[in-house]
């Protein structure tokens, strides 16, 4: 069976020092870690297609991308407004055809493209080697391979880097980031962050609603407690003192009801609705 022909790029360069590019650095300056999420996200999704465009021009096709990015309709706007202004997309482009692309973008692409085609018609003209030949390509062969595997380790562990940074900056505790950091990376490609995003959030929510202690974010990271079940008790969506009582929408135990009712009659008002069903 014939290997498929390949058309857009499995990876692309990513420079272990990417994060210190002015252009790169602005967009941090202007939205942090967002900022710098939006930029290699959209550069994976362009270099992914066959022509090294991203068509964006139609809802469908465009609020996917927000979703994936976790940024708001507005915010990812004003991500690509920015990106254009400091060139690293072509507004043209996008403001004619409904594309993200820049000509860097495509110069890249098109060289790899060239090398391909340059390596398949050399494949058709010589599809029998002599032995010593064929030798002599595995060894090179498998040289270009290690490389490779370098490269993309390398340019692997930048993404975890910027994922972590993502969840960091959202996380309550920050005690022990070195070695959630350190953790974190050694998960490799097993975490999904926006399963890690929404996981966060629940947890978050679940510990305000429960008034829980949040863990150390060492202590988060190296249990994976994003998977886990946060789901907020039903007898917990209220929270009350005797000085005050906040609504959130529950329907309250026997017991919560005599604490309640008591708090009340001591400042003299009547009970809320919730407690009267």
């Amino acid at each position: 069976m014939a290997r498929p022909r390949k058309e857009g790029m499995e990876y692309f360069p990513h420079d272990t020092d990417a994060s210190g590019d002015e252009k790169i650095d602005a967009m941090r300056a202007l939205f942090g870690n967002n900022g710098y999420a939006f930029y290699f996200i959209l550069c994976e999704r362009i270099y992914r297609t066959s022509v090294a465009e991203l068509d964006v021009s139609k809802p469908v096709l465009l609020l996917p991308l927000i979703k994936k990015l976790l940024v708001s309709k507005e915010q990812f706007e004003e991500m690509l407004v920015a990106a254009f202004e400091l060139n690293l997309f072509s507004r043209s482009d996008y403001e004619q055809r409904g594309v993200i692309t820049s000509s860097g973008i495509k110069k890249r692409f098109d060289d790899v493209n060239q090398m391909r085609n340059r390596w398949r018609k050399s494949k058709e003209k010589a599809p029998q080697q002599e032995v010593f030949h064929e030798e002599n390509d595995a060894e090179k062969h498998e040289e270009n391979a290690e490389e490779t595997r370098e490269s993309k380790v390398k340019e692997s562990k930048e993404i975890y880097i910027a994922h972590f940074d993502k969840f960091w900056s959202i996380y309550p505790n920050k005690k022990g980031k070195a070695a959630a950091l350190k953790k974190w990376i050694s998960y490799k490609d097993t975490i999904d962050i926006e399963k890690v995003l929404e996981g966060t959030f629940a947890y978050i929510e679940y510990c305000k609603a429960t008034e829980r202690t949040y863990k150390d974010g060492s202590t988060f990271v190296n249990n994976k407690s994003w998977e886990d079940d946060w789901t907020i008790p039903a007898n917990r969506r209220y929270r009350h003192t005797e000085k005050n009582v906040v609504q959130i929408d529950f329907k309250p135990s026997e017991e919560e009801r005599r604490y309640v009712a008591q708090a009340f009659a001591k400042q003299g008002n009547g009970l809320p609705a919730a407690y009267n069903e």
